[in-house]
């Protein structure tokens, strides 16, 4: 097992846009999320890479959600640690 100063903090990028003609069809906030993170790993090359996050920062926003990164651990199977960033 790698040592744990050897870990990737960042492994792969992506961008996701929504755009739509109905605001009802839009994703939720989380779903946009999660399709950023599931999109990064598959650039990473590792699309499994999603289900052993050893963290998940989500920067404070303007949404209703308490804790968006506690939210996207689970879609994804990710035994990860859920955290806002500190203030």
């Amino acid at each position: 097992m790698p040592s744990s100063s050897r870990r990737p903090a960042i492994a792969g990028a992506a961008q996701i846009l929504q755009r739509v003609q109905d605001p009802a069809d839009t994703l939720e906030l989380v779903g946009l999320m999660e399709q950023a993170v599931r999109k990064a790993a598959e650039d990473a090359g590792a699309p499994k890479l999603v289900e052993s996050l050893d963290a998940i920062y989500v920067p404070r926003g303007l949404w209703r959600y308490d804790n968006p990164a506690r939210m996207l651990a689970s879609p994804m199977r990710s035994r990860s640690i859920c955290m806002r960033p500190p203030r």
